[in-house]
C-alpha cells in the first residue's frame, strides 16, 4: 500500500464509514444490464476495483460470476463480506493504483466513478497499467467517468438536494451538496452533507472529482497497452454526444 492510508486516490474516506447509507443513495439500476451483458460476454472471472460496497460484484456473484473487489474502505468491504454469504465473492484491502492479486480475470470494471477520484495523470497511469496487468489476453477493462460538460463543471454556491431516501425504520434522509472548481479546470471540490430530518443527526465531508477529457483518457488507455474498443455516452450505449451524462469506455487488452 502507498500514499495515505486514510485516502482514496488522495481523497477523504469518512462518506463510506456509512455503507447502509451509501448503498441506499446509489441504487443499482441503469448500470445493471451493461456489467450484467458484459459479465456474460467474457465469463468472468471478474475483478471490480474500488468495489464499496460490493454493489456490483455481490450481484453478479449472485449469477454464478466467480469475483473479486477491492477497494481502501475498510467499512464498505466489511459490509459487503457480511452481505457475502456464500456466493463466489471475495473481497480484500487494496489500493486502486497499486494492487497486485497474483490472478489474471476476463473482465475488470471500475464504476460508480471511481476513476474521477484519481486527481493527477500519474494517478491514472498508475491504475490503468495495474489494470491491465490483472487481464488475461484479451480481456476487458470497462470504467467510465462523468462527461465533462459546462454544467458539470459548474460552480454550485448555495446547498443544493441531490437525493432524498429513507432508512429501513422509515428515518427521512437528505444528501445536499456544494460545489466549487478545484485547483484547474478539470477537478471540482464537493462539500457534502448527509441529514436525518428527523433525528437532526448529520454528516458532513468533502470530496474532490476529476473530470478528465475523452482524448486525454484515451491517451492514457493507449498508454497503458490497451486498445479502445468502444466509448459510450450512457450505460444504454448511446454514442458520445456533447450532452451525454457520461465516458464509459471500454478497452481491451490485446492477445
Amino acid at each position: 500500500m502507498t500514499g495515505n492510508e486514510h485516502s482514496r486516490a488522495g481523497n477523504d474516506l469518512t462518506e463510506y464509514d456509512f455503507p447502509v447509507l451509501y448503498d441506499l443513495e446509489n441504487t443499482l439500476d441503469r448500470e445493471w444490464d451493461f456489467f450484467l451483458a458484459l459479465a456474460r460476454e467474457t465469463g468472468g472471472p471478474i475483478l471490480d476495483i474500488a468495489c464499496g460496497s460490493g454493489r456490483i460484484a455481490l450481484p453478479l456473484a449472485r449469477e454464478g460470476f466467480d469475483c473479486v473487489g477491492i477497494d481502501l474502505s475498510q467499512p464498505m468491504l466489511d459490509h459487503a463480506i457480511r452481505q457475502a454469504g456464500s456466493v463466489p465473492a471475495a473481497f480484500q484491502r487494496a489500493d486502486m493504483r497499486d494492487f497486485a492479486l497474483g490472478t489474471e480475470f476476463a473482465l475488470a470494471i471500475c464504476t460508480a466513478h471511481a476513476f474521477q477520484f484519481l486527481l493527477t495523470e500519474e494517478d491514472q497511469r498508475r491504475f490503468l497499467i495495474r489494470a491491465q496487468r490483472h487481464l488475461r489476453p484479451g480481456g476487458l477493462l470497462v470504467f467510465e467517468s462523468r462527461n465533462p460538460t459546462e454544467a458539470a463543471l459548474a460552480p454550485v454556491t448555495r446547498s443544493v438536494l441531490w437525493k432524498r431516501y429513507r432508512l429501513p425504520d422509515g428515518s427521512p434522509m437528505e444528501l445536499s451538496y456544494t460545489a466549487r472548481p478545484g485547483e484547474n479546470g478539470e477537478r471540482m471540490h464537493y462539500a457534502l452533507t448527509r441529514l436525518n430530518t428527523r433525528t437532526g443527526w448529520r454528516q458532513d465531508f468533502t470530496t474532490d472529482l476529476h473530470f478528465s477529457r475523452d482524448e486525454d483518457i484515451r491517451r492514457r488507455i493507449a498508454e497503458a497497452g490497451l486498445t479502445v474498443e468502444a466509448v459510450y455516452g450512457d450505460f444504454e450505449c448511446s454514442p458520445v454526444g456533447p450532452d451525454s451524462p457520461e465516458l464509459i469506455y471500454v478497452a481491451r487488452k490485446p492477445v
